[in-house]
């Protein structure tokens, strides 16, 4: 499928939304994606361990629905949100965050302060799939030292099988820059592939293997 910039996924998103698919079930369809993956990687290798590495955006919005989704096939689900509880702004997100805590079985920390990050990075180390929702389409620029020093964290455990909710966390969408972005083994990316992830070499060895996941929006 042809990539898309960023500012053209933005129209279909919206089209699809005048055509009346919400965002919360693209969410919902988006999280499921990666789960489906996710559960069939850990059935094949037979480790259960899963962690989510979530950011308050949209795009750690898709990695609650996946780790709910995960819940249920019965793996053992952390779940890490970076930053503040109370960034969590979108409506989607939100709801989906309020469902997740609700949810028996997932543990839940808040890694709001630098000070915080040896729990992180505990739960990073004992983890057999990192699924990583920090950053999507929209970041642009050097991540901050919380973030940073997160995706330089998950980038130095080799023995965790990594996988990017729509585009690696730190990969700049259109440009492909990803000089502080995860490096994948995997990217579900929603719909289509984004234009900056095959940009150079770079940008698709940070990618890993590229699924395209349906979230439906097929007819536009």
């Amino acid at each position: 499928m042809e990539a898309v910039t960023s500012g053209k996924m933005h129209e279909i998103e919206d089209a699809a939304i005048k055509a009346g698919v919400s965002r919360l079930i693209m969410m919902e369809n988006a999280g499921k994606s990666v789960s489906d993956l996710v559960n069939n990687l850990c059935k094949v290798s037979g480790r259960r361990r899963v962690l989510v590495v979530a950011g308050t955006g949209n795009n750690g919005g898709d990695a609650f629905v996946a780790a709910r989704h995960l819940l249920y096939h019965g793996l053992d689900v952390d779940v890490a949100l970076v930053g503040s509880k109370k960034k969590i702004t979108s409506p989607e997100a939100k709801v989906n965050w309020k469902i997740l805590r609700k949810t028996n079985g997932v543990r839940i920390n808040v890694i709001e302060e630098l000070n915080e990050l040896k729990t992180l990075e505990n739960m990073i180390v004992a983890s057999d799939v990192i699924i990583i929702g920090l950053f999507g389409t929209g970041f642009k620029g050097i991540p901050r030292q919380l973030h940073m020093r997160t995706i330089n964290f998950i980038n130095s455990i080799k023995s965790a099988t990594k996988v990017s909710v729509d585009i690696p966390s730190g990969m700049e969408a259109d440009s492909g820059v990803c000089d502080h972005s995860v490096i994948s083994d995997y990217t579900v990316t929603m719909h289509a592939p984004k234009k900056g992830m095959l940009k150079s070499r770079e940008s698709r060895n940070a990618c890993g293997e590229i699924i395209i996941a349906d979230i439906g929006i097929p007819f536009v």
